[in-house]
């Protein structure tokens, strides 16, 4: 996350952008992942993100939705040629924030 803030200071309208929004999403991923070994045992481990959304949804339907949304932006940020835009950085700024706050909570 501190990362993720880090490359969002230095230059928004940089190639920087999609480091960013990429450490954004990983560490979204990481909170769902903490958030459903704590409270199901479990979390999902392959590359099928539906099946991650899905598990988190058994927990939480609105947190599984911020997931959903930091995962539609993963192709884009980390492998395609495009650059995410600064609404991207928002929102997965946002997602990202909203999960590792609720990972927080369920320690």
């Amino acid at each position: 996350m501190e990362a993720a803030e880090l490359t969002t200071t230095l230059d928004e309208t940089s190639e920087l952008r999609d480091a960013s929004v990429t450490l954004w999403i990983h560490s979204g991923i990481a909170s769902s992942d903490f958030i459903c070994c704590k409270r199901l045992g479990e979390y999902h481990s392959s590359e099928n993100h539906d099946a991650a959304v899905g598990i988190l949804a058994n927990v939480d339907q609105e947190l599984a939705e911020q997931l959903r949304r930091l995962l539609r932006l993963k192709t884009k940020a980390a492998y395609s040629g495009a650059q995410a835009s600064a609404d991207d950085a928002k929102v997965a700024q946002r997602a990202a924030t909203r999960l590792l706050e609720a990972a927080r909570s369920h320690q």
